[in-house]
């Protein structure tokens, strides 16, 4: 699988710029493969769509959803967009919820970067909820100030 993988993003890559709207085309169905000849044809505002589509996505892992929202937020800033832009502040936003969720994963020992994001109100739960009453000292103050981050991020993610 991994030739293939290989051969492919040759392909994409090599593939003349002469053929870039057939190629976008035929991989529209595909965004796991758009995104990168979008980045090769310096489509930057369409890499970033197509990024975000996929960290959005039902089946984004925590992993997964970090790496394609981190090459949105890179794509748009290739783009010209300030940092200060809603999108890019909604991206900065959605990365702190998956931090907060990796950390919480982490001081639990629990749950893995292979695990689906929560949704705020779930993480939120996380935070407050059965897992952290056992905890003692910082772990359990770090869990209830990770679930005021979770409110703070929500709201712009």
């Amino acid at each position: 699988a991994g030739t293939i993988g290989r051969r492919v993003a040759q392909t994409l890559r090599n593939t003349p710029d002469e053929f870039y709207e057939e190629l976008e085309t035929c991989l529209a169905p595909h965004p796991s493969l758009l995104w990168m000849h979008q980045l090769r044809v310096e489509d930057y505002s369409g890499a970033a769509r197509t990024a975000l589509g996929l960290a959005h996505g039902g089946g984004a892992s925590l992993a997964q959803r970090v790496r394609f929202l981190s090459l949105a937020k890179l794509s748009l800033l290739a783009d010209g967009v300030p940092s200060a832009e809603t999108e890019i502040v909604a991206i900065d936003a959605a990365l702190d919820l998956t931090a907060i969720q990796t950390n919480l994963s982490t001081r639990r020992g629990s749950g893995s970067d292979a695990d689906a994001p929560l949704p705020p109100l779930r993480l939120v739960e996380a935070c407050l909820g059965d897992g952290a009453e056992g905890t003692a000292g910082t772990g359990r103050d770090d869990d209830v100030l990770d679930g005021f981050a979770v409110f703070a991020s929500a709201g712009s993610a």
